[in-house]
C-alpha cells in the first residue's frame, strides 16, 4: 500500500467518480483504476463499487477511508511540521571579538554560511573588558580573542 494510492482513493471516494477524481488530482482514470485494482488486490477485499456513474465505498472501503484521511491528515501535518521545523528557521550567531576579524576568520565564517544557510552572523568588535562582559551575560554565542604572543618564551 502506497500513500500516494491512499491518496488516490480518498478522492475517488469523495468525487465519487473516477474521471472526477482524476482531474483533480491531474492523473488519468485509468491510472487511478489501475492504482485501485493493485491495492484491492494488496489487500484482498473489494473496496469499491459502481452504481452507474457513480463509485461508493465497500464496507471495508469505508473503514479504510476513515483511516487513510486520519493518516493522510496526520502525515500532511507532520510535514508541514518538519518544514517549518525550528532548526529551519533563521538563526542568529553573534561573535564578539577584541580587535578587528581577521583574514584568517572569514574564510571560516563565509564557509560556515555556506554550509549553513540560515544562520545571520553578527559580529561585534570591541575591547577586551568589554567582549567579556558581554560574553559573561551570555549576549555573545562565540568569543575570538586575538593577543600577541611574546617572542620570548
Amino acid at each position: 500500500m502506497e500513500l500516494r494510492q491512499l491518496r488516490y482513493f480518498i478522492e475517488i471516494i469523495k468525487s465519487q467518480n473516477y474521471s472526477h477524481a482524476a482531474k483533480n488530482l491531474f492523473v488519468t482514470q485509468p491510472t487511478l483504476s489501475w492504482n485501485m485494482t493493485k491495492l484491492q488486490e494488496e489487500l484482498g477485499v473489494k473496496l469499491l463499487y459502481q452504481v452507474g456513474n457513480k463509485v461508493m465505498p465497500t464496507t471495508s472501503g469505508s473503514a479504510l477511508f476513515e483511516k487513510a484521511v486520519t493518516i493522510i491528515n496526520e502525515l500532511d501535518q507532520f510535514s508541514e511540521t518538519i518544514k517549518t521545523d525550528y532548526s529551519l528557521e533563521k538563526k542568529e550567531i553573534k561573535i564578539g571579538s577584541n580587535a578587528v576579524i581577521s583574514p584568517v576568520f572569514m574564510p571560516l565564517i563565509q564557509k560556515f554560511m555556506e554550509v549553513y544557510p540560515n544562520f545571520q552572523i553578527t559580529i561585534e568588535e570591541n575591547g577586551s573588558v568589554k567582549t567579556q562582559k558581554k560574553w559573561l551575560m551570555r549576549n555573545l554565542k562565540l568569543v575570538l580573542f586575538l593577543i600577541q604572543l611574546s617572542n620570548q618564551i
